[in-house]
């Protein structure tokens, strides 16, 4: 994420919203927004198998 993620414009994040952990999945999302990104979009819905599968679009707002 500091090395690579950080200087690129956008984001696109693809993850299960159960696993590992909401727990996890959140310590994520919250680090995400802590380090200038913005949710532009989200895609939510459920596999055949039942995951619950998320889909995001974030913009670094300190790159401009």
């Amino acid at each position: 994420m500091e090395n690579i993620v950080i200087h690129s414009k956008y984001l696109y994040l693809g993850y299960n919203k159960k696993c590992p952990s909401p727990f996890l999945i959140n310590k994520k999302l919250n680090y995400i927004n802590e380090n200038g990104y913005i949710k532009i979009n989200n895609f939510d819905y459920t596999e055949k198998q039942g995951a619950n599968v998320s889909y995001t679009l974030f913009k670094n707002t300190r790159i401009n």
